[in-house]
């Protein structure tokens, strides 16, 4: 059976492991240990990232706990030796973190332990569990992120073979040169693209 917790870092380290690892590995300090000790492959991870309060991605460990301590995130960061494999799940973009303040009353970590005006203490410190209700909410509202931004793409997708379909549409005459208009077409884009 699975187990879920909540990482807490800074919008900085949230992007440096964007760039550098690609939520391939955790690490906490030495003194979470025995809670890195305690994952298992299949257990999940949700990150908060605080100062701006939002969550922004999921990944699911991979691999037991193991120590190392080369500084793979950042020169001027800590070492964080206690470390899992992991692999990512879902990843937001910037503009499409999940605010906390919004699910205040929904999450069981928040509306059960602190009231709604110091619901940022619910995510003190660096790691914690958190139900398997919480982490489905979670997941889910992020789905929907996902879900709107596949959408968004097809959307795309559709306009730009609408403006093909235009294109060709334009290149059928009665003379039948339709080669000789897809040539243009095509040597004018070319052109297009290289001003």
């Amino acid at each position: 059976m699975p187990k879920y917790y909540i990482i807490t870092t800074s919008p900085e380290n949230f992007d440096i492991e964007r760039k550098t690892s690609g939520f391939t590995v955790q690490g906490l300090k030495e003194r979470h240990k025995s809670t890195v000790q305690k994952w298992q492959p299949g257990d999940k991870i949700v990150y908060y990232i605080n100062k701006i309060g939002k969550f922004g991605a999921i990944a699911e460990i991979i691999s037991g706990y193991f120590k190392d301590d080369a500084k793979i995130w950042s020169e001027n960061d800590e070492k964080w030796p206690s470390r899992a494999k992991s692999r990512p799940i879902i990843i937001l973009e910037k503009d499409e973190f999940l605010d906390v303040r919004r699910y205040i009353d929904i999450l069981t970590l928040i509306k059960n332990k602190f009231s709604p005006e110091n619901w940022g203490l619910a995510f003190q410190g660096s790691v914690r569990e958190i139900s398997e209700e919480d982490y489905q909410f979670i997941e889910s509202e992020m789905r929907k992120v996902i879900s709107r931004r596949k959408i968004s793409g097809r959307n795309e997708a559709r306009i730009r073979l609408k403006s093909q379909l235009n294109r060709f549409t334009k290149c059928i005459n009665p003379e039948n040169r339709f080669l000789g208009c897809m040539k243009k077409l095509k040597n004018r884009d070319s052109e297009t693209e290289k001003a």
